[in-house]
C-alpha cells in the first residue's frame, strides 16, 4: 500500500494576496465574496475579533483600521499551479485536492532518511517560498493524510501503516465531507465519532444512507481512491521577440506587437480561448524598464481589436527611452462563448442596451474600452448607487457603468446556459476597494422592485425622547418608555446598517426593534438610538 502526504496552507488565499501586495502584510485585512461577506481573515484581523461570515460593515464595526480585497479566484487558482510545478523537487507525483492543500506521493522514503525527514524537508522548502504557516500529515489514504495535516500540536503528524481506521476512529463525523443534512441526520442517531459509524454493517449504511452514506463509511474505513499524480503542464500564451537593436518608434513597435498578436490569437482560437487580460513587457539589454496591464472589458481573440486597445495604451503613456526587446503575455483566458451578439441597441437612448441582464452592443463595448485604455483605470463611465449609510454625504457612491468582471461573469453564465437570476450580482463599488453591502438584485428576485423600500413608515418624534435601557451582556433587553415596560423580543445590529458610527460626526448607533408592551399581545417596531457621546438611548420613531 502506497504513502500519501498531504501538505496544508492554511489561510493560502491571504498569503498569495500578501506576496501581490507586500503592503499587506501585518495589517488587519479580509477577502471578501458574494453579498460582502467575509470569506477569509488574516490572523491579525482574527486577533481583532472579524470572523469568517461577518458582513463587511459588520467587519469593520469590529475593526475600524481594516482593510478588504476582492476575492479573486484566479491568481489564487495561479498560485496554485506554480506550487505544484515547485513541489516537484520534492516528490514526482503531486495534486491539490482544494486550494491550499496538495497530495505529495511519500512512497519508498526509506532508503531516503524517513518519514520525518521528508516531512522536514518539504516544510523547509515551502518556507521558503513565503509559506510559513504550513503542516503536514502522512497516512496510507489521502483522507487520512488529510486529516492527519489539520492537527494544531505540531507540524507534521504521520500515521503508523496500516493503522487509518484505528486513527480516524476517535475523531468526529465533522472531518467527513458530507452534507449538512445527513451529519445531522448521523447525530440524530448518536453516530459522533468516525469509529461509531464503522461499527455499523456496511450493507445497512448504503442502503439507509446510498452513496454518500457509503463515501462517509469508506472514508472512516480509511478507504479512498484519490491519489497524486503528475502535474498537467499549461499551456503559455506569450511571445517575445529580440529586436536586434533599439526601437522607438510607433509605427514600428505596432508592426512588432501585430505579429505577435497574430500569433497568440491564432493559438487562442485553436485552444477555444479568448484573452481577458494582456501584459506588454519592454526591455532594454535585458532590463525591463516598462510593463503595462491591460484588461479587456469583454474576452476577445481578435487580432485587430486587441492590437487597438494596445495602441491606445501606448499612445497614452509613452515610452520613456528606446526598447531592445518585447514579450508580450496573454495573462488571463476564458472560454470562447460562439454567441452572436447585438451590433445595434434596442434601447431608446442608444447609450446602455439592455443592462439588467449584462448584454452590451459591440460598439458600446468598443468605445468603453477605448475611453478606459485612453484614461486609465475602469472607473471612466460611471453612474450613481445607493449606500447602506445614513449620513447625506455617504448615501451614494459612483460604480463603473459596465467593467470587464460583470461582462466576464455574464459570459461564463452564457456559456453554461445558466438564466442570469442564477448568479446574482452585488452593488459593488470600485474606488480604492470600497465596498457595498446592499444585494440590490437578490432583493428584486425575491421582493421584487419594491422590496428596495419598506412597506413600514417610520413615523419620527419631533425630538428623540430619551429611555432607560435594561441592558444583559451588551444586548437591550427591555426599556420604559412613558411609564410602561417594553420588551425587546429581536433587534438588529447596529453594523448591518453603518459601519462608520466611530467616525465624527456619526457618533450614533441605530437599531431596529421589534417590541412587546407588557401587559398586552401586540407587537412594535420602532427605531432605537445609542448616543455614543452621551451614552444615552434614544426612541426617534415608531415604524406604522
Amino acid at each position: 500500500m502506497s504513502r500519501i502526504a498531504c501538505l496544508r496552507i492554511p489561510r493560502f488565499q491571504i498569503v498569495v494576496q500578501q506576496k501581490h501586495e507586500p503592503e499587506l502584510k501585518g495589517k488587519p485585512f479580509v477577502l471578501i465574496g458574494g453579498r460582502s461577506r467575509v470569506l477569509l481573515c488574516s490572523a491579525e484581523a482574527e486577533r481583532k475579533y472579524v470572523r469568517v461570515g461577518m458582513r463587511l460593515s459588520e467587519a469593520r464595526a469590529v475593526c475600524s483600521e481594516l482593510i478588504w480585497r476582492d476575492y479573486d479566484e484566479h491568481i489564487y487558482i495561479k498560485a496554485q499551479k506554480e506550487m505544484l510545478a515547485e513541489l516537484v523537487a520534492c516528490s514526482p507525483r503531486v495534486s491539490a485536492c482544494q486550494v491550499g492543500t496538495f497530495l505529495i506521493d511519500a512512497d519508498g522514503l526509506s532508503l531516503l532518511g524517513g518519514e520525518n525527514y521528508f516531512a522536514r524537508n518539504v516544510l523547509k522548502f515551502v518556507s521558503r517560498k513565503g509559506y510559513t504557516e504550513c503542516s503536514i500529515g502522512m497516512a496510507d489514504s489521502a483522507f487520512a493524510a488529510i486529516v492527519a495535516a489539520q492537527n494544531k500540536k505540531c507540524r507534521w503528524h504521520i500515521v503508523e501503516h496500516g493503522k487509518d481506521r484505528q486513527f480516524l476512529s476517535t475523531l468526529s463525523i465533522d472531518f467527513l465531507p458530507i452534507k449538512s443534512e445527513l451529519r445531522e441526520i448521523f447525530y440524530g442517531l448518536g453516530i459522533e465519532r468516525m469509529g461509531q459509524l464503522t461499527a455499523l454493517p456496511v450493507d445497512e449504511v448504503a442502503s439507509r444512507f446510498e452513496s454518500e452514506g457509503l463515501l462517509a463509511y469508506n472514508l472512516a474505513s480509511g478507504i479512498d481512491a484519490r491519489q497524486p499524480s503528475l502535474p498537467k503542464i499549461e499551456t503559455e500564451f506569450q511571445c517575445y521577440v529580440d529586436m536586434g537593436g533599439p526601437i522607438e518608434a510607433l509605427n514600428d513597435t505596432l508592426f512588432v506587437i501585430k505579429s505577435m498578436l497574430d500569433r497568440l490569437t491564432q493559438l487562442l482560437i485553436e485552444k477555444g480561448l479568448c484573452a481577458e487580460e494582456i501584459v506588454v513587457c519592454f526591455y532594454s539589454d535585458e532590463d525591463l524598464f516598462d510593463e503595462r496591464t491591460v484588461r479587456l472589458i469583454r474576452p476577445s481573440s481578435q487580432s485587430k481589436f486587441l492590437l487597438e486597445v494596445l495602441r491606445l495604451s501606448i499612445e497614452n503613456k509613452r515610452l520613456e527611452k528606446e526598447f531592445t526587446s518585447l514579450r508580450l503575455i496573454v495573462s488571463r483566458t476564458s472560454i470562447e462563448v460562439f454567441k452572436q451578439m447585438p451590433v445595434l441597441s434596442n434601447d431608446a437612448s442608444g447609450i446602455i442596451p439592455s443592462e439588467e441582464n449584462g448584454v452590451f452592443s459591440e460598439s458600446f463595448l468598443l468605445l468603453v474600452q477605448k475611453l478606459n485604455t485612453r484614461y486609465g483605470g475602469d472607473n471612466v463611465l460611471v453612474k450613481p448607487v445607493p449606500v447602506d449609510q445614513y449620513t447625506p454625504d455617504r448615501a451614494g457612491e459612483w460604480q463603473p457603468a459596465i467593467s470587464s468582471r460583470k461582462q466576464a461573469e455574464t459570459q461564463t453564465r452564457s456559456s453554461k446556459g445558466k438564466r442570469s437570476s442564477g448568479k446574482r450580482e452585488l452593488s459593488v463599488v470600485s474606488s480604492e476597494r470600497k465596498r457595498l453591502a446592499i444585494a440590490v438584485d437578490y432583493v428584486k428576485e425575491k421582493t421584487g422592485t419594491a422590496g428596495l423600500v419598506s412597506g413600514l413608515v417610520l413615523k419620527r418624534h419631533p425630538s428623540p425622547i430619551a429611555v432607560f435601557m435594561e441592558v444583559h451582556k451588551t444586548k437591550p433587553q427591555a426599556f420604559t418608555y412613558d411609564g410602561r415596560l417594553y420588551r425587546i423580543q429581536s433587534i438588529t445590529n447596529p453594523e448591518c446598517l453603518s459601519g462608520l458610527w466611530w467616525e465624527e460626526p456619526v457618533r450614533k448607533s441605530y437599531y431596529t426593534a421589534l417590541v412587546q408592551p407588557a401587559g398586552s399581545d401586540l407587537m412594535l417596531m420602532m427605531l432605537l438610538v445609542y448616543d455614543h457621546e452621551c451614552q444615552t438611548w434614544f426612541i426617534e420613531g415608531e415604524y406604522d
